[in-house]
């Protein structure tokens, strides 16, 4: 799926893994105007600065990068290689999906509660949800069967029904540029995740995110 993607942008796409990342020269300055640059091991380098579209789905940072090192040292390692993913990440231009959001290297972590509180906000229907100290959070039954929503930058694919608008509101709310949002039977706002699969939504999703891409690239 991401090699489809790649292939309908209408600028030059690279596929880059946490492994390559890993393994890869770092150059990170802090100031403007400086370089923040991955030196890979084929040769290519990728500038976040000079970057125009990102579709980030780095949950994790490999453990690759810390291997070999003493037990008492990997803890700290690998806090002080989060933080530089974190910090590389958070430089790149152009348009992010699922861009940082710390703690998180890709899109926001919210509870279950923080994300209805969010659709609510922005106007989507939601199950009524009872909050206590013993119980944790209840939330009503749902009506089966469910649909998918996706938002990427500005576009949406969603059935007909689907308050779009609200959907958008509900994505920038949370700072998820990239979201898939699932609805009951009646329109009501069930459950939503900052990083979806490709998979989930197939070529169209592929296609709503060429074209969030392309709305944005010069």
């Amino acid at each position: 799926m991401y090699e489809r993607l790649a292939q309908r942008l209408p600028a030059r796409g690279l596929l880059v893994s946490g492994e390559q990342l890993a393994a890869a020269r770092w150059e990170y300055h802090l100031g403007d105007g400086e370089p923040a640059a991955v030196h890979f091991a084929d040769g290519s380098c990728v500038d976040a600065r000079a970057v125009h579209a990102t579709l980030n789905v780095l949950s994790v940072v490999p453990s690759t990068a810390t291997a070999g090192l003493r037990a008492g040292d990997v803890e700290y390692a690998n806090a002080e290689w989060h933080a530089l993913v974190l910090g590389w990440l958070s430089e790149l231009g152009g348009i992010v999906l699922s861009p940082p959001c710390a703690p998180s290297l890709a899109g926001p972590m919210l509870s279950h509660a923080e994300w209805i509180a969010h659709a609510a906000r922005a106007g989507l229907p939601t199950p009524r949800v009872r909050m206590s100290a013993s119980r944790g959070v209840a939330v009503d039954p749902i009506d089966e069967p469910l649909c998918d929503a996706f938002v990427a930058g500005n576009e949406v694919l969603a059935p007909s029904r689907a308050p779009r608008d609200a959907l958008v509101r509900l994505s920038r709310s949370a700072g998820a540029p990239l979201l898939h949002v699932a609805l009951d039977a009646r329109g009501r706002f069930v459950s939503a995740n900052a990083r979806p699969s490709l998979r989930l939504g197939g070529e169209p999703l592929v296609d709503l995110l060429a074209a969030a891409f392309a709305a944005e690239l010069p």
